[in-house]
């Protein structure tokens, strides 16, 4: 641009017009040297002044350099907008952002906040540009903080995760992402992680729990296949999984058996109705039970405990079935010989019933002739007392049988005659043979009689002897022979007992004899044998030998007691305790049926008893009140006092019995055995022996039942009696 452009415009202004409309190089020309020149042209902002008639090289130069310095011009205009558009940005960024924002200078001390940062601490803007980054950390935070901040400044940039406390003095976990600027100030934006840790923390303990879940259900499928036959199918019956047990009993591969229907290992026996119902059951999405006979490979049949459960999509729709089987082969195969075994021993039972009421008939005709014989009849113990006596020998002497009862007989006796008595004793029991007499007796009126006495010894400490008034010999003689008749009946009665009683221990021996013979046929081949029938024979052996031992027991009490061998030692008992020691006793059979024993006493504790008669009455009445209860069912021993006596009650909620039954139960001419609720067996001889033992003490014994409810067998024994001093 030349300065001089004539008269109406010079080339200053018109470079200023120029410039208003465009910016644009100028470069001024002009052979003007003074100063006040060349200001006017730094002032119009030119690039290059160049005097008029200057070298070519110059002029050159000056272009380059103007051109090169309008390009740096206008980069740094450029540069300007963008770092102002750029500032806007930031502040926007920094004023509107959900992130919270804090300028912290080298001193820790707040400069800037952002609307979020107060937000988040609580703070105003203006209460935070007073505050610096320990009021807003926790105290036993300031350690660490200081060394992560001059982390920071080290290395220009940290991320972390520490506590922070707002104003109102809450705790949140913040995760900070400080950033050291170029002026020296620090940036650090804070996120309250709070819920997003706790949720992690969730997720972390929720993927803890499915991996324990896992492992279990892993465990818990080990276990299933270990011990179960497994096999998973669809709602067609086909075969998607089986466990190699399930191939082990079915002699099938799972090759053979994966995409095969079930029907592979059906056996026939079953008809179709069984299935339709199997699957009905399914299809409403129920667990089925039940037992079913399966084929093998090789044509054989095994038997299967099964457990069939629907398996449902997340829409509740059946797809499809798992099923758990446990082979019950050898189990079966025992019911089958069981149930053969119960059909023989129903006959043998029918027999043996017949022969009970023939023998109750023999009994009832016996205790007839005993009682109504012409012939007086007696027994007496080892110290002269009479035990037993007939009506005969009562009404002969004039007196009531009970009163002479426990009676010595030498009163009865006269006296001169003693001798001749006391001689027959000596040799009867020397010899052991029967030996007679011939002495008077005297009746209570005082008057006397002759008599003949044939004694015979009866056990050990027992004497019978049969009476015959001998006033009128003949007459007794022509009877003697017609009563020794009745006594040989009487004998042959008392073999058929005996004949009886050898029947009854005949069949469990018999039992326990075939049994061992036939396991040990079992050892001697060598052969392998199922444990679970090995130990199905033991058990039957061990059966027949405790109901062969139950019945020698009662046999033997029941002998004892009969021939006077046991000596009933009366004296002040504690019967609470008693109870107590007998419970236990008996807990092993109450606990195979869970059974509990309960006991409410009451009253005295003491009663006036012998010690082995009770313990034995409680363990008889226990174990029939264990025996006919079912399982899980409750036997209640009470005690309560009465006006002279202890009544014991032992209650049970087991099957009860009729009034028939009721009614024959403590006698020895009636059949009043039954098996338990688990076809336990017994004899009939415990409760005989229960109401003998309560009488030689001086108590009563009865018994209440209802069918389906229960019995109660109630007994009672005199309290105690003052001490001697």
């Amino acid at each position: 641009m030349d300065i001089d452009l004539g008269s109406e415009m010079d080339g200053i202004e018109a470079a200023n017009i120029i410039l208003s409309e465009k910016d644009v190089p100028l470069i001024f020309t002009s052979s003007h040297t003074d100063m006040e020149t060349i200001q006017k042209t730094e002032a119009v902002t030119c690039y290059g002044y160049i005097f008029k008639n200057s070298a070519p090289i110059i002029l050159n130069t000056t272009i380059k350099m103007a051109l090169k310095l309008f390009d740096a011009k206008q980069k740094a205009r450029e540069t300007e907008i963008i770092l102002k558009q750029s500032e806007a940005h930031y502040r926007f960024l920094f004023e509107h952002g959900n992130d919270a924002i804090l300028i912290v200078d080298s001193k820790s001390k707040f400069i800037d906040a952002n609307p979020a940062a107060c937000s988040l601490l609580g703070y105003t803007r203006e209460e935070l540009l007073n505050l610096s980054i320990p009021d807003t950390q926790l105290p036993e935070d300031l350690v660490e903080q200081r060394l992560r901040l001059d982390e920071m400044r080290m290395k220009g940039k940290a991320i972390n995760i520490r506590r922070f406390r707002r104003k109102d003095g809450s705790i949140f976990l913040g995760e900070t992402n400080a950033l050291l600027r170029p002026d020296n100030l620090i940036q650090a934006t804070i996120r309250d992680i709070t819920e997003q840790r706790n949720k992690e923390e969730l997720i972390e303990k929720f993927n803890k729990r499915i991996q324990k879940a896992h492992v279990e259900l892993l465990q818990r499928q080990f276990a299933i296949d270990e011990h179960a036959i497994v096999a998973i199918t669809d709602t067609r019956g086909t075969i998607l999984y089986v466990n190699e047990k399930f191939c082990e009993i079915s002699q099938y591969s799972g090759e053979e058996l994966l995409g095969n229907n079930h029907r592979i290992i059906n056996s026939g026996f079953h008809p179709k109705i069984f299935f339709n119902e199997m699957y009905a059951t399914l299809k409403e999405g129920l667990a089925w039970h039940g037992e079913i006979k399966n084929r093998a490979k090789d044509g054989s049949y095994y038997w299967v405990a099964t457990t069939i459960a629907p398996i449902k999509n997340a829409e509740g729709k059946v797809e499809q079935y798992f099923a758990i089987r446990t082979d019950i082969t050898n189990r079966k195969k025992a019911e089958e010989e069981l149930e053969l075994h119960q059909l023989e021993l129903e006959a043998q039972y029918k027999e043996l019933e017949a022969t009970s009421i023939e023998l109750n008939g023999i009994k009832a005709r016996y205790l007839d002739l005993y009682d109504l014989a012409p012939v007086g009849y007696f027994s007496t113990n080892e110290q002269g007392e009479i035990v037993e006596a007939n009506l005969t020998l009562a009404t002969s002497l004039g007196i009531e049988r009970n009163r002479i009862l426990l009676q010595p007989i030498f009163p009865f006796i006269c006296y001169q005659d003693l001798d001749n008595f006391n001689f027959l004793r000596q040799e009867l029991q020397r010899s052991k043979k029967p030996q007679s007499c011939e002495l008077r007796m005297k009746r209570v009126d005082g008057s006397e009689f002759w008599v003949r006495f044939d004694a015979m010894p009866f056990g050990t400490i027992i004497t019978r002897i049969a009476v015959t008034n001998i006033s009128r010999r003949k007459e007794a003689e022509k009877e003697l022979h017609h009563y020794m008749k009745d006594l040989e009946n009487l004998n042959r009665t008392k073999d058929k007992f005996f004949n009886i009683i050898a029947h009854d221990l005949r069949n469990p021996f018999a039992g326990i004899i075939g049994i061992a013979d036939l396991l040990e046929e079992k050892l001697l081949t060598k052969k392998e044998e199922n444990y679970s029938t090995l130990l199905q024979y033991a058990k039957l052996i061990q059966t027949s030998s405790k109901s062969a031992f139950t019945l020698l027991e009662n046999l033997l009490l029941w002998a004892r007691s009969q021939t006077g061998e046991i000596n009933i030692s009366l004296r002040n008992l504690n019967l609470h305790a008693l109870i107590s020691f007998t419970i236990p006793i008996v807990s092993g059979n109450a606990f195979n049926k869970s059974i509990t024993i309960e006991s409410d006493l009451s009253g005295p504790p003491i009663v006036y008893a012998d010690e082995f008669c009770l313990s034995t009455i409680l363990r008889n009445l226990l174990t029939n009140a264990i025996k006919f209860t079912h399982p899980n069912g409750k036997v209640i021993v009470t005690s309560r006092e009465l006006e002279d006596s202890i009544e014991i009650s032992i209650t049970d909620t087991g099957i009860g019995m009729n009034s028939k039954i009721v009614e024959s139960l403590f006698r020895i001419d009636s059949k009043s055995s039954r098996l338990g609720t688990n076809n336990e067996t017994g004899t009939g001889l415990g409760l005989i022996l229960c109401k003998e033992f309560v009488e030689k003490q001086g108590g009563t014994i009865k018994a209440t039942s209802q069918v389906g409810i229960g019995s109660t067998f109630t007994f009672t024994l005199p309290q105690a009696r003052p001490q001697k001093p």
